[in-house]
This record gives C-alpha cells, sequence and structure tokens, in this order.
C-alpha cells in the first residue's frame, strides 16, 4: 500500500475476521472464474476441453483450498480474545493493493478514495 509503516492497531479477533472475509471474497472470484471456464468448455471443441479440464481441477482445488482458509480463519476470529491487539502496521505496508491494504486495516471503502473493490490496481 504505501512505504509508510503507521501504526494499525485493531483487536486480535476483527484483524482475523478481516482476513477471514477477504479468504471468502477471494473463493467467490475463483468460483466465477470456474464458471466462465466451464461455460467456455461447454461452446468449444473437445481438444480444448480435454486441455481445460486439467485447469478446472486446479481451480476447483484452489476454490475448496480459499473456502477451507476462510472457514478456519472465521473460526478462529471468534475464539481470540478483544483484548489482544495487533499492530498491522508493517504487515498492511506489505500489500500492493491498495483496497485490500484498506479492508485489512479496518478501513470502509469509500468513494472518496477513488477506490472500488472491482477495480484491479494495474500499476
Amino acid at each position: 500500500m504505501t512505504t509508510n509503516k503507521e501504526s494499525v492497531a485493531l483487536p486480535a479477533p476483527y484483524a482475523v475476521y478481516l482476513v477471514g472475509r477477504e479468504l471468502s471474497s477471494l473463493s467467490e472470484r475463483i468460483s466465477k472464474i470456474e464458471t466462465g471456464v466451464v461455460e467456455l468448455c461447454e461452446t468449444s471443441e473437445q481438444s480444448v476441453v480435454h486441455q481445460a479440464a486439467r485447469s478446472l481441477q486446479e481451480l476447483d482445488f484452489a476454490l475448496q483450498y480459499a473456502n477451507a482458509l476462510s472457514t478456519y480463519t472465521l473460526a478462529l476470529s471468534q475464539s481470540l480474545s478483544e483484548e489482544v491487539k495487533i499492530d498491522l502496521g508493517n504487515a498492511i505496508s506489505e500489500i500492493p493493493l491498495r483496497d485490500l491494504a484498506l479492508k485489512l486495516s479496518g478501513q470502509p471503502l469509500d468513494d472518496e478514495t477513488g477506490i472500488h473493490s472491482s477495480e484491479p490496481d494495474l500499476f
């Protein structure tokens, strides 16, 4: 996000919950990609379908993996003490995707920032 390593302290359960929420969002994106590849396979030649089958297996594994990590992380967030605070400054400063860094630091995304979760950071 930035080279500035500001102190961003959040309660541990909330910080871990934010990670779980983003993993869940990642799962949704992987699922959409998987659906798109399946639709392409349905309209493609047999040779393309055969090559895509391996990619679909990898996508399915990535989806299951992301879902499992999301479930684990969200459950873990419920078992942590609210009194424990985590300074996320160093970790957040390492994230090159602005909206992800903002989300994980607990900051809301709004039109003032010019950042929208549907827009990728290209540069």
